[in-house]
């Protein structure tokens, strides 16, 4: 467990303000600066690392193989909420971070301490998807399942795979009306299968993939006919 939510972090941007630090008190402060009080902080460059790298599975990673792949670093790309994370993984404990567009360089010292752009990480505790770092404030990040992503993509045309692997099943055909959330295709992907499913009401197209197809992450695999109506 994390422990209890607390308002340290509202606590520490009151004591920060300029008002409060030049002892201009009173008891209109909060109410009138609430937009720069209130709300939950954005999760650092660091934090975001930190969560991407605990959510790829490297943070205990010592294979010296970790990372290898033919003349190129590995790259994985991190979905987070609020913002993705791509990492070049060059090696064991060796990483280089994009993140809203900076690079964080990630160490991983001999004694299993990691360190991002010369910071030490710091505690941390996951439970499920969600990733409670103790950097002061207590934030949370939570990790999102790229398939959550593409069921929740709205009304588009089409059904794309979000990540490589095999169609192992196809449920409808061309000409078949469906309903949101209705299972369309199965694919298997890192030894699981998913269920890819109509982000809206709609009539079926075109099956743009069979059942045996390797597919790449990106492409459509079933295009619903026209826009949903207003």
């Amino acid at each position: 467990m994390a422990g209890t939510v607390t308002n340290l972090a509202f606590l520490g941007r009151l004591v920060a303000h300029r008002d409060f630090a030049a002892g201009d008190l009173d008891t209109g402060l909060i109410e009138r600066d609430l937009d720069t009080l209130g709300g939950d902080p954005a999760p650092s460059p660091g934090v975001l690392t930190q969560s991407a790298i605990i959510a790829a599975g490297l943070w205990e990673a010592r294979d010296p193989m970790t990372g290898f792949t033919l003349w190129i670093p590995l790259e994985r790309d991190i979905a987070l909420e609020p913002v993705d994370v791509r990492l070049t993984v060059q090696g064991p404990g060796d990483l280089v971070a994009a993140v809203d567009g900076r690079q964080v360089q990630c160490r991983r010292t001999a004694e299993g301490r990691w360190f991002f752009d010369g910071e030490m990480a710091v505690n941390w505790v996951r439970h499920g998807d969600r990733i409670t770092l103790f950097d002061g404030t207590g934030q949370i990040v939570r990790i999102i399942d790229p398939l959550e992503r593409a069921d929740a993509s709205g009304p588009v045309g089409s059904i794309e795979a979000p990540m490589p692997g095999k169609v192992t099943k196809v449920h409808v055909a061309a000409g078949d009306k469906v309903t949101a959330g209705q299972r369309l295709v199965v694919l298997e992907a890192m030894k699981m299968e998913h269920g890819l499913r109509a982000p809206r009401d709609g009539v079926v197209a075109e099956i743009m993939a069979a059942e045996g197809d390797q597919v790449e992450a990106g492409m459509a695999l079933v295009r619903l006919e026209g826009e949903p109506d207003a």
